[in-house]
């Protein structure tokens, strides 16, 4: 409805230009030239008023061709929500918010990883933890805090594809494409304006090392009695028993009982063993960073996969397997 109207007010205006034209031209010509004044004029006042009613016409012009070319732009821009970096964040913390209620209510939360609290963009594992508390710098928290933020989106692609179909297609309207691989690059770049805005301010670290200690699952109750040494002898029996069983039906296997149609074999794609200084030489190499994680890169862990990745045989039995 505005642009209807601000065409309208355009075509108004452009009547009334040719309307203010008209009506100076007639009165410069009625009043300049065909008008016979009692006092008689001179030339150079004829001239004079004769120039002045041109200046008077060009005026109205400019006026009404401006006020139509740049109405309608005015109507649109008014018209059109300006999204600033802080509506960008609270729309994120609304995204998040909204999938981790999703999550919850449906039971598909990622049990691999523990949410940070006063961080939803952040999870840790016990390892990451420690680390955090040892770290001795900002730098040092800050890229450990990227890798926090990568564990998250890691187990929100694995809880997302955990999801009721209707219930992705819903998370997916967020996106600006409405699919899921647009939705998983939003959670992406909203994870990273999250993180941008919480580490402006230095003090976050300090919250960041409070919240993101992990407790155990050990009671303390049973500690003090002393139940837990007392189950280390029937876990590690059962465990030694449980090793003996895989080895023996792995050595007494017969291939020649697999059946193509039936059987799925997952090997590598080439067989190179790595020397061991060379594997020395890839693990040192991946801790050239200020966390100093192991942080192995695509193409060397494609080569110890080529190296020490086992051939799997699965035998399906029916369409679950």
């Amino acid at each position: 409805m505005a642009l209807v109207h601000s065409h309208k007010q355009a075509h108004d205006l452009t009547t009334t230009r040719h309307s203010a034209i008209n009506a100076t031209a007639l009165w410069t010509r009625n009043n300049c030239l065909m008008h016979q004044p009692a006092v008689k004029l001179g030339t150079g006042q004829k001239t004079f008023l004769l120039w002045q009613g041109v200046f008077m016409a060009l005026r109205q012009l400019l006026t009404a061709t401006l006020l139509t070319a740049f109405l309608p732009i005015l109507f649109i821009t008014g018209c059109t929500p300006q999204i600033t970096p802080q509506d960008d964040t609270r729309s994120c913390a609304t995204l998040f918010d909204v999938f981790d209620r999703q999550v919850e209510r449906h039971k598909t939360g990622d049990a691999a990883t523990e949410r940070v609290t006063g961080f939803s963009y952040l999870r840790s594992d016990r390892f990451l933890a420690q680390r955090m508390r040892q770290a001795d710098s900002n730098e040092e928290q800050r890229y450990l805090a990227e890798q926090m933020r990568q564990r998250d989106l890691d187990s929100r692609y694995r809880e997302l594809l955990r999801l009721p179909q209707e219930v992705q297609q819903q998370l997916a309207l967020w996106a600006p494409d409405s699919t899921i691989l647009a939705l998983k690059a939003t959670l992406s770049r909203c994870s990273a304006q999250l993180m941008r805005e919480d580490f402006q301010n230095e003090e976050v670290y300090q919250r960041l090392k409070k919240a993101v200690a992990i407790k155990d699952d050990y009671h303390g109750w049973r500690r003090a009695v002393g139940l837990y040494p007392l189950f280390v002898l029937p876990v590690s029996w059962l465990a030694d028993n449980a090793h003996e069983e895989i080895q023996h039906s792995v050595a007494t296997f017969d291939e020649s009982r697999l059946k193509p149609e039936t059987t799925l074999v997952y090997r590598p794609n080439s067989r190179q063993p790595l020397a061991a200084k060379a594997i020395r030489a890839m693990l040192t190499a991946s801790r050239s960073n200020i966390g100093g994680l192991h942080q192995l890169d695509q193409g060397d862990r494609q080569r110890l996969a080529d190296s020490f990745a086992p051939i799997l045989r699965q035998v399906r039995q029916s369409d679950s397997d």
